[in-house]
């Protein structure tokens, strides 16, 4: 019987080892959690979300203080796959994506890159949560009968909903609006 038993759980590990996805899922703890919900809910509110398409994005990285940081910004394409994450979560339906920082003080993401393998697992967790970027071109604008090159919009301040939530060492954490 151990003859049989030993071939089997030694087979069963190294084909484990080979179905491993390239992409894992994150899981979040409570206060996570209500903070994604939350970020989430003014996602909607505002608009940010277009025809029910859109996920999250979140940065980890550690601020100047040692203290554990999130960079949080609404995306409704798929430009993710310029720079594939290999961590997702799910909160009551909603997709986010996590990276790293570059370095322990900036919100920077680490560059990742896209393999078939990353990119497929990644498509399958993103089912048609996100719009397909057109193929990039340059955008004309006619000024005095003069085709010039539209450099394009330009806002000021806060132009969108990222925001950046600092975790702090008793329990709580702040929200500070990214200008």
């Amino acid at each position: 019987m151990k003859k049989i038993i030993f071939p089997l759980l030694l087979s069963m590990i190294v084909f484990a080892g080979y179905t491993q996805k390239p992409c894992q899922e994150y899981t979040l703890n409570e206060q996570e959690g209500v903070i994604i919900s939350q970020y989430i809910m003014s996602c909607v509110r505002d608009h940010w979300f277009v025809n029910n398409k859109g996920i999250v994005e979140i940065r980890r990285f550690v601020n100047e203080k040692g203290e554990k940081c999130w960079y949080m910004m609404a995306v409704i394409d798929d430009s993710y796959k310029d720079n594939p994450p290999t961590e997702y979560a799910w909160r009551n339906g909603d997709l986010v994506f996590f990276y790293d920082g570059i370095t322990p003080t900036s919100f920077a993401k680490k560059q990742t890159t896209p393999t078939p393998e990353l990119l497929a697992c990644l498509e399958e967790v993103t089912y048609d949560k996100l719009y397909i970027r057109p193929p990039a071109k340059t955008q004309y604008i006619t000024v005095f009968g003069k085709k010039i090159i539209n450099t394009g919009r330009h806002c000021l301040g806060n132009c969108a909903n990222d925001l950046i939530v600092t975790f702090h060492e008793r329990g709580d954490y702040t929200k500070n609006i990214v200008h």
